[in-house]
């Protein structure tokens, strides 16, 4: 029993280290709902040598976490891979989480938040783009009670999952939805028990 539960905690420790590396979760946030080559994924990382590129997609590969969509044929024989994401493998569960120490979410949530800006500066590199139209940002603070935060959580992820299987088309633009949900710290009782 000891040994299963020592494994479980193993395989658990595993997947959250091959999801959250700093050039996987990139590959991972880049063909998350479209379909790309490795070639395409070379273009959209630049600052990434290719060679390094090439193991980490093989290594999200043989974690199943990457499948090979479709094989075709490219000049001189060769055949060219298009990767998609197994996404029910790429959510990490309350079990992966657990073995995460505070520095590790540091760690992985700063992995995070660099690709978000990585995927911002992108947008704002266009030639053309409509601000106001395309992008939103904004902070919010929420009183909720815990049963509240369970019903918002539950209708957000019940609208955005409604969506999660578009196909695009050509009035259909990728759009990354980033969600941050963090508990404020409470300075107020912390502040009374200094007066």
């Amino acid at each position: 029993m000891i040994i299963k539960i020592e494994n479980e905690e193993k395989m658990a420790r595993m997947n959250v280290d091959l999801i959250l590396h700093p050039v996987r979760l990139r590959i991972l946030l880049l063909v998350t709902g479209t379909r790309l080559t490795a070639q395409q994924i070379t273009q959209m990382m630049p600052d990434v040598p290719q060679a390094t590129l090439y193991r980490q997609i093989h290594q999200l590969v043989d974690g199943g976490l990457l499948i090979i969509d479709e094989t075709r044929p490219v000049r001189g024989g060769v055949v060219e891979k298009v990767y998609t994401v197994k996404t029910q493998n790429v959510r990490l569960t309350a079990e992966d989480i657990a073995t995460l120490s505070r520095e590790d979410h540091l760690q992985y949530f700063t992995i995070f938040f660099t690709q978000v800006l990585h995927d911002f500066e992108r947008y704002l590199q266009q030639e053309q783009i409509d601000f106001a139209k395309d992008v939103r940002y904004h902070q919010i603070p929420l009183y909720l009670s815990e049963s509240e935060f369970q019903k918002v959580t539950h209708a957000l992820t019940t609208i955005i999952q409604a969506q999660q299987n578009n196909h695009p088309t050509s009035e259909r633009r990728r759009r990354l939805f980033t969600s941050i949900i963090i508990p404020d710290v409470d300075t107020t009782s912390s502040a009374e028990s200094n007066i």
